[in-house]
């Protein structure tokens, strides 16, 4: 269920109840870069503190709406102190429609503002994240949006900038992330944080790992790793525009039926050539997905106390690969004495012991020092390939088990989808991701312009989906 909501922000957050809304993924306008033709629009304030300060009302009010676990994950970028370039913003002729235009009126207001100087680096994405942490947030990490794509810049003084800030904050200590859901492929140097016991106690470890740390109990290889804060997503092109005179709504493929006028400019089906709406500001589907597969339960939220379903994962733990007769191994499992004897011909340390490590660790020296905290790692790699495991995967990944749900009034285990926020909706990316998860998805949406492309967009996604799963079950 989508529901998109016509109006300012702040207004229309004032109406929602509550703790009513299980995770937010939202991009707002920055400031002094784009104006979008709206009246009330935010980022055409005359300074950037007036534009924090409106940025912390909005979010407060965000925080209010949150559930205690919900997650915000806010996309911002950042902007250097200019007269203005020759970018433009759509294809209208009016001045509104070149980034010139917005920052030539905004060129002096920085310096006055945080005494910056010309070509300065305003730094805003770190001035709203110390704004919202003052006012109460928990920053809890700075999340880098890397673009492979990134849109060239003219500078020669300077690299051309390919990232934007993706900050996580939350209005509690504790709250809801799912980490197994958004785990990554380990790449095949994963190896041993430490030789297998404790620090302190020199006790052997009973498990890899614990509460998602990192401890003395990891002794080999891993498959998989918990999600980074740099994230490589390729910007996602985004070429559909809507005629503003009929309200016809064209893709890559419609648009690319239509004439063309003697400058080359796209001619609607009305006729009308000079009236085109699109958004030049959405990030890619894969961002939203990411954050909000993170934050939001899979299996939803119980009906009775609004608290997630929780995922249970069984973790590796080291006696699965160590078999010895009479432990609690998985099937399968080999012996290291057997894997060590076949290897050197002998049981125990010794040349024969090291000569073998060396060549299963692809003939690199190893000190002696470090004979004896990777000899367990170097034998469950042998373990691995003699039961013909990959190089870089010989232990499995955790396992996830089942669910949980940790309220005592839910007995018949009813759900209902997590809610996602998106407060600037724009052209309802982040709420087509959510649609595609199974979640409730609200936005709301200043430009109604914008919003006739969302619905009509994410119209379009939904009939997609339903033909594909539709086509993949009659193949079956």
């Amino acid at each position: 269920m989508i529901d998109i909501r016509n109006g300012d922000a702040l207004a229309e957050l004032h109406k929602m109840p509550s703790a009513s809304v299980d995770c937010c993924v939202t991009s707002p306008p920055y400031w002094g870069l784009r104006d979008y033709g709206c009246d009330g629009q935010i980022g055409l304030e005359p300074t950037p503190s007036e534009w924090l300060a409106v940025m912390v009302k909005v979010f407060a009010e965000v925080r209010r709406v949150m559930t205690p676990w919900a997650t915000l994950w806010l996309n911002i970028g950042d902007k250097y102190v200019s007269d203005g370039g020759s970018g433009h913003q759509g294809n209208s002729n009016s001045c509104r429609a070149h980034r010139r235009h917005t920052q030539l009126n905004l060129a002096t207001a920085a310096p006055s503002a945080f005494g910056l100087k010309a070509k300065d680096l305003c730094l805003l994405p770190e001035r709203l994240a110390i704004a919202l942490q003052d006012d109460g947030w928990y920053v809890r990490q700075r999340c880098i949006w890397h673009k492979p794509s990134a849109m060239p810049e003219s500078t020669k003084d300077r690299p051309t900038t390919d990232f934007e800030h993706i900050w996580m904050l939350t209005k509690s200590e504790t709250y809801f992330y799912d980490s197994f859901a958004v785990m990554e492929t380990a790449s095949g140097g994963a190896h041993s944080r430490g030789e297998g016991t404790h620090r302190r106690t020199k006790k052997m470890s009973t498990q890899f790992c614990r509460d998602n740390r990192h401890s003395g109990g990891i002794t080999g290889l891993v498959s998989t790793r918990n999600l980074r804060s740099v994230w490589r997503i390729p910007a996602a092109p985004y070429a559909d525009e809507m005629c503003g005179a009929c309200y016809t709504y064209y893709d890559a493929r419609d648009k690319r039926q239509l004439a063309r006028t003697d400058d080359q400019k796209l001619t609607c089906r009305c006729g009308r050539s000079d009236a085109w709406i699109a958004h030049f500001a959405t990030f890619p589907p894969a961002l939203p997905a990411l954050c909000i597969r993170a934050s939001t339960s899979e299996q939803g939220c119980c009906v009775w106390c609004g608290a997630p379903v929780e995922r249970i994962v069984r973790r590796p733990r080291i006696g699965d690969w160590n078999a010895t007769p009479g432990s609690h191994a998985k099937p399968g499992a080999v012996n290291m004495n057997a894997i060590k004897s076949a290897a050197t011909g002998r049981m125990g340390r010794g040349a024969g012991w090291r000569e073998a490590l060396k060549k299963t660790y692809g003939g690199k020296n190893l000190g002696m020092a470090e004979q004896d905290k990777s000899r367990q790692m170097q034998g469950r790699l042998a373990t691995a390939r003699a039961v013909g495991g990959a190089h870089d995967t010989p232990f499995p990944a955790p396992e996830h088990v089942g669910w949980r749900t940790c309220c005592a009034m839910n007995f018949d285990n009813r759900t209902r989808p997590g809610v996602v926020l998106d407060p600037f909706a724009g052209a309802g990316t982040t709420l087509m991701a959510a649609e595609r998860l199974g979640r409730r998805a609200i936005g709301i949406e200043l430009n109604g312009d914008y919003i006739c492309m969302a619905r009509e967009r994410i119209g379009r996604a939904i009939k997609r989906n339903t033909e594909q799963a539709n086509r993949v079950y009659s193949e079956q």
